[in-house]
């Protein structure tokens, strides 16, 4: 007995004829996404950042300061986390990217710099309900991120 497979999908476990899959709502794989910029040191000047980049962070830390009932922090962070409007994550790690590429793009070479004694990274978190799909990144961003210097982070949280 022969089965054509050719008009039917499989995604997340779930068998769908192509017709029904694309009129599936975006997010329907369960991942989303966080994006910020990140800078961390035991010499980390917070506020001199601040100034610097003349952007407000969305999250700083103390060296010292409480991290549960436990143990303290051991670096500063200054924190800059970009979301698309009236949420607090993305659907799309690339939409993600690309905002956070283009807020700090003139302020690139100054983070190259801070490079030089701090940790400066792009942070991700990647949050899936599922243990399929992931994301996807195009040429166009990889390159810009490359162009960009800064390396990226990639957590993946579970649920």
């Amino acid at each position: 007995m022969k089965i054509d497979l050719s008009s039917f999908l499989v995604y997340q476990g779930l068998a769908r004829t192509s017709q029904q899959a694309t009129a599936l709502p975006y997010n329907l794989t369960m991942h989303t996404y966080t994006v910020s910029l990140r800078i961390e040191s035991r010499e980390l000047d917070t506020a001199q950042i601040t100034k610097e980049l003349t952007r407000s962070p969305t999250q700083t830390r103390a060296v010292g300061e409480r991290r549960d009932a436990k143990t303290v922090w051991d670096k500063a962070l200054w924190e800059f986390e970009v979301v698309p409007e009236g949420r607090s994550d993305w659907d799309s790690l690339e939409n993600g990217l690309a905002t956070l590429v283009s807020v700090f793009s003139s302020r690139a070479k100054a983070l190259q710099e801070y490079g030089k004694n701090h940790d400066v990274y792009i942070w991700c978190g990647h949050f899936s309900s599922s243990f399929a799909g992931g994301p996807h990144l195009s040429a166009e961003i990889l390159k810009k991120l490359g162009d960009f210097g800064i390396p990226l982070w990639l957590d993946t949280y579970s649920s």
